[in-house]
Protein backbone atom coordinates (compact mmCIF):
# COMPACT_ATOMS: atom_id res chain seq x y z
CA UNK A 1 0.00 0.00 0.00
CA UNK A 2 1.61 3.44 -1.00
CA UNK A 3 1.87 6.23 1.90
CA UNK A 4 -0.56 8.68 -0.16
CA UNK A 5 -3.84 5.73 0.01
CA UNK A 6 -2.38 5.11 4.22
CA UNK A 7 -3.03 8.58 4.82
CA UNK A 8 -6.02 9.45 3.01
CA UNK A 9 -7.85 6.29 3.59
CA UNK A 10 -7.18 5.35 7.24
CA UNK A 11 -7.50 8.52 9.11
CA UNK A 12 -9.04 7.60 12.51
CA UNK A 13 -8.26 5.08 15.35
CA UNK A 14 -11.25 3.15 14.20
CA UNK A 15 -10.05 2.76 10.65
CA UNK A 16 -6.51 1.63 11.69
CA UNK A 17 -7.59 -0.27 14.02
CA UNK A 18 -10.18 -2.09 11.24
CA UNK A 19 -6.61 -2.52 9.19
CA UNK A 20 -4.63 -4.09 12.23
CA UNK A 21 -7.29 -6.58 12.54
CA UNK A 22 -7.69 -7.34 8.52
CA UNK A 23 -4.05 -8.79 8.59
CA UNK A 24 -1.97 -11.05 10.46
CA UNK A 25 1.75 -9.81 9.10
CA UNK A 26 2.69 -6.40 7.90
CA UNK A 27 5.54 -5.48 5.85
CA UNK A 28 7.86 -2.30 5.64
CA UNK A 29 10.22 -1.26 3.17
CA UNK A 30 13.20 0.03 5.24
CA UNK A 31 13.07 3.80 3.39
CA UNK A 32 9.57 4.11 4.64
CA UNK A 33 9.65 2.67 8.42
CA UNK A 34 10.71 5.67 10.31
CA UNK A 35 7.48 7.39 8.69
CA UNK A 36 5.05 4.55 10.18
CA UNK A 37 4.71 5.53 13.93
CA UNK A 38 2.75 8.69 12.91
CA UNK A 39 0.71 7.24 10.30
CA UNK A 40 -0.03 3.74 12.22
CA UNK A 41 -0.68 4.92 15.34
CA UNK A 42 -1.46 3.12 18.87
CA UNK A 43 -3.19 0.24 17.26
CA UNK A 44 0.10 -1.13 15.46
CA UNK A 45 2.78 -0.33 18.20
CA UNK A 46 0.57 -0.74 21.44
CA UNK A 47 0.91 -4.66 21.68
CA UNK A 48 4.02 -5.19 19.38
CA UNK A 49 2.27 -8.08 18.11
CA UNK A 50 2.09 -6.92 14.35
CA UNK A 51 4.70 -4.06 14.35
CA UNK A 52 5.48 -4.00 10.73
CA UNK A 53 8.61 -5.98 9.66
CA UNK A 54 11.52 -4.31 8.30
CA UNK A 55 12.34 -5.29 4.79
CA UNK A 56 14.00 -4.20 1.55
CA UNK A 57 11.60 -4.15 -0.77
CA UNK A 58 13.79 -2.43 -3.92
CA UNK A 59 13.21 -4.30 -7.37
CA UNK A 60 16.90 -5.75 -7.47
CA UNK A 61 16.74 -7.57 -3.50
CA UNK A 62 15.30 -11.08 -3.17
CA UNK A 63 12.71 -9.67 -0.94
CA UNK A 64 10.08 -13.15 -1.63
CA UNK A 65 13.37 -14.90 -0.26
CA UNK A 66 13.68 -13.61 3.15
CA UNK A 67 9.94 -13.53 3.42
Amino acid sequence: MKLSKLKSEYKSFEEKKELYDSYELFLADKRVVSLLPGLLGKPFYKKKRKVPVLMDLRGNSSWKEEI
